[in-house]
């Protein structure tokens, strides 16, 4: 992924380690895998496009509430002073106007953000998956190529960012180096003091989106997340479905490749690598029933796609 040189530099002070990810991503050519139960997985290959859904009714109760709580730790918190100080510093008053701003928007930010979880898939998971992730996430797994999660455009003003996953001592860790870093940019944030709010708002959301629990870790989880309060698409359509007896808007991201908009291996043949059935009574059937569904879009050796997962474990 090529940054802008102000994208460098917030990324540089504020996250590194999401440089750090999205390098790894692409030196090492990762691809990522969607678990979810195969009536889901069907959909998403028939319709081709995947939904974003609510925070609200994921299936994590907590989803941005976590980072929320971290977030007001960082800027009322007695153990994050120096935090505050060191934006003070250079922009006297920034952190009364940043908790002033911060009580108008994070309403919003629980509310209307749309998102999609997938998690890192690893070489040795490519014939059984993922055993935590059958048990907490459903039956399928999708596996697909990186190259829209790292892909350049913002087409669909819909974005990808790695979960973290932090306790209030690691997060506490990462605000001093945060401070460290804020400090040795000083020059150039006391002449763009404005630039410094924006970047400190936009840390801490994405503080709030992306951080969870320690204890999900080896879920390897990265987010896609849609703001149409902030940025609408003309390529993502809104609609209003029922899943599981409660009726909600879901946004759903077209997989079709668009050269002319940067939307590259973004079709189904191109970034479906591999499906993975897990835990099923009746395995044979839906490796047929996906083969099926694959070759209907054009995808060949379907055989050498669509793999059942090896893990002894039962379905309930």
């Amino acid at each position: 992924m090529i940054f802008s040189d102000d994208q460098l530099i917030y990324l540089n002070v504020f996250s590194p380690e999401i440089i750090k990810k999205y390098n790894d991503v692409e030196k090492n050519n990762k691809r990522f895998v969607y678990y979810t139960s195969a009536e889901t997985a069907l959909r998403i290959i028939d319709n081709q496009e995947i939904w974003l859904r609510n925070t609200t009714v994921m299936n994590d109760f907590s989803e941005i509430h976590y980072g929320v709580e971290l977030v007001y730790y960082a800027l009322e918190h007695d153990d994050c002073e120096f935090f505050r100080d060191a934006i003070n510093e250079i922009s006297p008053s920034a952190t009364h106007q940043l908790i002033n701003s911060l009580k108008e928007h994070v309403t919003d930010w629980q509310h209307e953000t749309y998102i999609a979880c997938v998690s890192e898939h690893r070489d040795e998971e490519d014939n059984s998956g993922r055993l935590s992730m059958w048990r907490a996430y459903g039956n399928t797994g999708l596996v697909v190529r990186n190259t829209p999660l790292v892909s350049d455009t913002t087409a669909l003003q819909a974005f990808s960012v790695p979960v973290r996953y932090q306790s209030r001592s690691i997060f506490l860790e990462d605000l001093r180096g945060v401070c460290n870093r804020i400090q040795e940019h000083e020059k150039y944030y006391a002449v763009n003091a404005d630039l410094l709010s924006i970047h400190i708002f936009h840390y801490l959301f994405t503080v709030a989106l992306s951080s969870k629990h320690p204890g999900f870790q080896e879920e390897l989880e990265w987010r896609i997340f849609y703001r149409p309060n902030e940025a609408e698409s003309s390529a993502i359509t809104g609609r209003v479905v029922v899943i599981d007896g409660v009726p909600q808007k879901i946004f759903a991201i077209p997989l079709v490749s668009d050269t002319s908009k940067g939307l590259i291996g973004t079709d189904v043949v191109e970034l479906v690598d591999r499906i993975i059935i897990g835990p099923t009574e009746y395995p044979y059937v839906s490796y047929k029933a996906f083969c099926e569904a694959l070759e209907k879009h054009g995808v060949k050796d379907t055989w050498k796609r669509v793999i059942v997962s090896d893990i002894p474990l039962r379905s309930r």
